[in-house]
Formats: structure tokens, sequence, C-alpha cells
């Protein structure tokens, strides 16, 4: 009973500590997933959406695949150690400190012999409270995974026995389904069961997926609108959405305490639903997103309560009321383009993003042995000094590659190829980024060379109101707060002829565009609308220009500062973009 205990007290430390670690990584990732879709705006596909939500979920079982050590800080149980160690950097040698006194084996023995009659005899070990949560963790965990399997039965039973679509609209369905399913991506039949317990159009099955209908609702429908319906259900199909759900919901009953679990996951679920209406929207025939938005309201007024359990892996169309407004509000605006799967850019971004996660914990492992680290032998420092020189060259290709594709007129394009307005920032920002870029690397007579054709692009682009490029768009103040950045950054040992009269304008430009006791935002005149993006841009600028000579009164930098604090959450420490402490 004692060795149960004590490996029960042992499996619960260790389960808490990754339990902790993967947590935090998995806060971190929700929060730079919510980041980058916020200043993706509506430029990003809700196939990259899905993807970026599922990387907290990953994150949550990912790490614990290998060995998790939390760093001294954040130790779950303290060690006993020996006394520090000293170690010093010309002998390469590990000595303990004069003043410290080793406790041996020899000492101990006499004080523990002198003791031995009146010692207690060694009480048993207690569990201790991680052992208890581990349990009620367990436990928990069990009743929620049966009640999910026993959902998932109870709709395999309601489906299985469900008849085939028959009648007048059984052969319309099977007609349109016949039509569409090679358009969508199916090449596998396609089961048709009605079901008027399943008033909402649903699709069901990995292995043998079924459509299950109801002939009311299937009826209420014009054929614009079935054939919206069934290539909604079929893209679910073809992007295997039910065997990712079943993981997620895995995933969320095994973390069923952790609110990222929860967050991400509605986020998750949100955008799946998304990227099949585009999908849908993409591969119709009639690509009319009224006809899918008519289609989902007529859905939601004959919807009926959910099937008890909520079952994974029944994906149905109708959902949230709230999420299916939004869903409609996204199909009908006019400005995104439906589209059938996420760029190779993005899923490659996603890729990243979890791959960054798994490299947080290899750092957090490495914190603890900072001592074995500095004591590791010359071999091992000597490979240190391999990657860094690696990391040095890859550092100074990426800047030749930046050379290499500077337009003839000395500025950059948004993308490779393209002069298609993308991203944050417009080509004036971007030609800021890389100047900013170069200017950090080695310098040679090509790099000085296309660092003074960017300069000559920017001062040809700056217009009598000081603003590098046109007031056009939403883009254009975060860019000339990193154009003018660059301006100044980039001056060298050229005369401050050459480069102040731009750079003064540049600043005066900013300063005018300041909304009094605050920061800034897209317009270059105050308007009372600020963000924390814009802002922070804003700053770096005009401490560059100050860094120059140029005057900047000090209020203006203590007053952004102020609008930061306000922003900042003080509970969180998160800073919001125009809120405080959002994450949006």
């Amino acid at each position: 009973m004692i060795l149960d205990v004590t490996l029960w007290n042992e499996a619960a430390d260790r389960a808490f500590d990754a339990a902790l670690v993967s947590g935090l990584l998995a806060a971190l990732a929700y929060g730079v997933v919510r980041l980058a879709w916020a200043l993706a705006g509506r430029r990003a596909t809700a196939h990259l959406g899905h993807l970026l939500f599922l990387v907290p979920l990953v994150t949550l079982v990912a790490p614990r695949l290998g060995t998790v050590e939390l760093p001294r800080w954040a130790a779950s149980s303290p060690r006993s150690e020996l006394p520090a160690e000293v170690t010093s950097p010309r002998a390469g040698r590990v000595t303990p400190p004069e003043s410290a006194t080793v406790l041996s084996l020899e000492m101990v023995a006499p004080l523990e012999a002198e003791d031995t009659a009146t010692a207690a005899a060694p009480s048993a070990p207690v569990p201790s409270w991680k052992a208890w949560l581990l349990l009620a963790w367990a436990a928990a965990s069990t009743v929620l995974l049966v009640r999910f399997v026993a959902a998932q039965l109870r709709t395999h039973r309601l489906v299985r026995r469900s008849p085939a679509l028959r009648g007048a609209e059984g052969a319309r369905v099977r007609a349109i389904l016949e039509r569409v399913a090679p358009r969508a991506g199916v090449r596998s039949r396609v089961r048709v069961v009605g079901n008027d317990q399943l008033v909402t159009p649903a699709v069901w099955g990995v292995l043998r997926p079924t459509l299950a209908l109801s002939p009311d609702a299937t009826a209420a429908l014009d054929e614009r609108q079935l054939e919206w319906v069934l290539l909604h259900e079929l893209a679910h199909v073809a992007r295997r959405d039910l065997v990712v759900s079943a993981v997620q919901r895995v995933i969320q009953i095994v973390w069923f305490f952790h609110p990222v679990a929860w967050l991400a996951g509605r986020d998750a679920d949100e955008l799946r639903e998304a990227a099949c209406d585009e999908r849908a929207l993409a591969t119709s025939r009639f690509p009319d997103p009224e006809s899918g938005a008519r289609a989902l309201v007529e859905v939601a007024a004959r919807s009926s309560p959910a099937l008890p359990g909520a079952p994974a892996l029944l994906l149905s169309l109708q959902n949230d009321k709230t999420l299916m407004k939004k869903r409609i509000l996204r199909m009908l605006d006019p400005s995104r383009v439906p589209s059938t799967h996420a760029s190779p850019i993005g899923a490659a971004l996603a890729l990243a993003l979890g791959a960054a996660m798994a490299v947080d914990v290899t750092v957090a492992q490495e914190l603890n042995g900072a001592r074995a680290e500095a004591a590791a032998p010359a071999g091992e420092r000597d490979d240190d000094a391999v990657a860094d020189a690696a990391a040095k060259r890859a550092h100074e290709a990426s800047i030749d590659w930046l050379v290499a594709r500077q337009n003839p007129n000395g500025g950059w394009p948004t993308g490779p190829g393209t002069d298609v307005e993308t991203g944050e920032l417009n080509r004036i920002g971007v030609t800021g980024l890389a100047l900013l870029a170069i200017a950090g690397g080695e310098q040679s007579a090509a790099r000085d060379q296309a660092i003074a054709r960017g300069r000559g692009y920017l001062a040809r682009e700056q217009g009598d109101d000081g603003l590098f490029g046109p007031a056009v768009g939403s883009r254009y103040m975060p860019s000339h707060a990193v154009a003018t950045r660059a301006w100044f950054a980039t001056r060298g040992s050229r005369g401050e002829d050459e480069w102040k009269p731009v750079g003064q304008a540049a600043v005066d430009a900013i300063l005018r565009a300041r909304n009094p006791y605050k920061g800034w935002r897209f317009n270059h005149l105050p308007d009372g609308d600020n963000d924390t993006f814009t802002t922070g841009l804003m700053l770096f600028a005009l401490d560059e220009a100050r860094g120059a000579g140029v005057k900047v009164a000090p209020h203006v930098f203590a007053h952004a500062m102020e609008f930061v604090d306000e922003m900042t959450d003080p509970h969180t420490w998160r800073t919001g973009y125009n809120t405080t402490g959002s994450a949006d």
C-alpha cells in the first residue's frame, strides 16, 4: 500500500507539471492566434482560421508526447540540492565554493545512531492534494467520455434505422447530389436518409457518410438553396471534418477544466461551418451568397432542439443562432472571396505556429539546466557557435533575397512578384521594413545602393502634407510610421541637409495626426480613433527621429503611453487593440 501511494503521488506530480506547461503554451498559442486573426481581418479565409484555432487544441496534447520539465520558478515541488557550484570560465571546471559545508554520510551516521532508540516509527505516506486532484480529473473525464460515446451510439442507431429518403423529394435530392458530388470533391457514395427528428440537414459517419434530411425542410428549399445545402454538407465530408470534430471533442473532454479548450473549440466550430459555407459558394453552379443565406434562414426557422448529448460526429447545418447570424453576414460580405481550401502559405503558417509551440517546450526544459549548460565541455559550446554561424548566414541570405527583389523604382512590392496590396502595410510600409532589415545586416556596396534607391523612392513618394504615399485606404498611416522610422534609421553618415527636410516633414505629419492626449490610428487628421498597433509604430518612428536630433515634445510619448496603459488589463497584463485587454 505504501508503494501504491508513493507511485500515485509521483504520477500526480508529473501530470501536474505536464498539464501546467501544456496549459500555459496553449494559452500563449490562443493569444497569438487571436492576435493574428484580428490583424488578418477580412483578408483571411475561414479555412485558414479553422486551421489556426486548432493549433491551441493540438498544443494541449502535443507537448505531453515528450519530456516536460518546468523552470525552477514554476516547479511544483522544491527539490533539495547540493550547495551551488561555481564555474570557472577559463578552467572549465566546476568546484564548490570555499565557504560551503558539504554534509557527508559519515557526519550524518553518528547523529542517526544517537536517536535510534527514541525515533518514532515512520508514518505511512498519504496522498497529496495533487493526487486527489488527479483522481477527480480522471473520474470526471471518464464520466464525460462515457457520455460522449453513449451519445455517438444513440445517434448511430438513429441514423442507421432511418429509412432512405423516398418520393419526389428523395429523387430531387439524389439528382442534385449526383450532379454536385464530383464538383465537391466527394468520390464515395453518400447515403441519403429521411428523419423527422433531424429537422436540420446533417451529415454523419466517417467511413460511410450519411446525409440525414427532413422531407418537410427539404421541400421548403428551392433548387439553388437545396444545392447550396448539399454542397455545404458534402464540404464536411471532403474536408474530413467529422474526424477532426471527433478528435477536437475528445481533447475538450480531457481538458474540460481549461478555458482555452472551449474558447478555441468554439472558434474552430464557427470557422469550420464558415469554411464549408465558402466551399459551397465556390463550387456551386449558382455562386449566389443570397441563396446560401436564405437557406440558412429557412433552416433556422424550421430548427428543433438538438439531440441529447450533442453528438460531435453529427455535423448539422444549423447550430447556434448567434453563429448563424455571423455566417450569414460573412457570406453576404462582398469583400470576401469564397475559396475551397486554405492557401499553402496559410497552411504553412499554421504548421509553423504549431512547431513554434513545441520549440517553446524545449526552451522550458532547458531553463532548469542552465548550470549544466555553463559547465558543458568545450565541444558542446562549439556546437552553439556553429548554430550561431548558421543563423547568421541565414540572416544575411534573407537580406540578399530582399535586395534582389527591389523594384526598379527603388521600392518593394507587398508580395513576391506582385503589387497587390495585402497585409497590414502598403508598398510604402513594406519598403520601410525592407530598408530596416537591410540596415540590420552587414554592409556591402550592393546593399548601400539598395538603401539609397529605397530612400529615393520614399522621398519621391512624400506628398506636400509630409506623408509618405497618398492618404488612401486603411494602411497608409501604419505604413507612414514604418517608413519614417526607416528614413531616420538608414540616414547613416549622410549630411543633415539630405535627410532632415524629408524627415522633419514626416514627423510633422505624425504629430498633426495625433489625437490630443491619446495616440493614432488610420487617419492623418485627429478624429479621436486610436489603436495600440498604429500607436506603437508611431512611437518607434518618433523615438528614431528623436535619436537623430529631431525635437519631439515629451508629452507626446507620455500621452501615448497613458493610452497603452489604458488598453492594458491590470489583471491579465494583456494590452488590447482598441479596447482594454481584448484579444481582438
